[in-house]
Formats: C-alpha cells, structure tokens, sequence
C-alpha cells in the first residue's frame, strides 16, 4: 500500500528476536540492490527498505572512511548523497569524486546550516 503522507504499522508475535530478525531482514547484493526479506514477499510490496540510512552509513564509513559523526541520509546516487554531521548538526551535499576528501578535511561548505533548516526546505514548511 503506498499513500502519500501515511505511514503503515504493522503487528504481529514472533517466537524469538532472530526469528523477527529474520523476517524483516532485507539482504543487499554486492551492488547495493536490496533482496525482498521475507515480511516484504508475504505482503507483496514493491520497495521499502528499513535500514537506507543505515546501511548507506555504513557503506560510506568502510569504503570512504567516514567517521562515526556522519549520517548517510540519502541513497549513493550519481555518485553523490546528502551526509549530516551529528556533532555540527550540519548537512552537506557530497560528491565522491572529491567531496568525500573535502568533507573528511574540514573544507567542504555546508549545503544548509543545520538539519532543521534541510527538513525545513526539503518540506517546504
């Protein structure tokens, strides 16, 4: 079901936390495209992904170095994504074809001054 503005919760009983885990658990081939886990076949979705900034995070933090403070928020498109820093609180548009290199050493300029002020204009609110 996919309605703009909704969210969807869903209840159920699991006879243990692995059997829940690996439920819900969506796999990743080696180029990043995500497997159906087996709650998403069962309910017949077309795409969610439970763990994007996850998983994106850590992508960026085994293959670019990121430390621990920066929050992949979106996917790894064009060879770019938008990354937080939790401590500042700022966001930036990254490329990885030397954005990531700037990022690390402190030069990159923040795309907007704090990650209110992203959702803000990201939402037009």
């Amino acid at each position: 079901m996919e309605y703009s503005g909704m969210v969807s919760v869903w209840f159920g009983i699991s006879k243990s936390l692995q059997n829940l885990e690996e439920y819900v658990d969506i796999d990743y081939t080696i180029d990043g495209d995500s497997v159906h886990s087996k709650f998403g076949t069962s309910f017949e979705f077309g795409y969610y992904d439970e763990d994007n900034i996850e998983y994106y995070t850590i992508i960026a933090r085994k293959e670019h170095g990121f430390p621990n403070k920066y929050l992949v928020l979106t996917e790894m498109t064009a060879n770019a994504a938008l990354v937080l820093d939790s401590v500042t609180d700022k966001v930036y548009s990254v490329n990885f074809e030397g954005g990531d290199e700037l990022l690390l050493s402190g030069k990159l300029k923040e795309s907007w001054p704090t990650f209110y002020s992203f959702l803000k204009e990201h939402f037009k609110c």
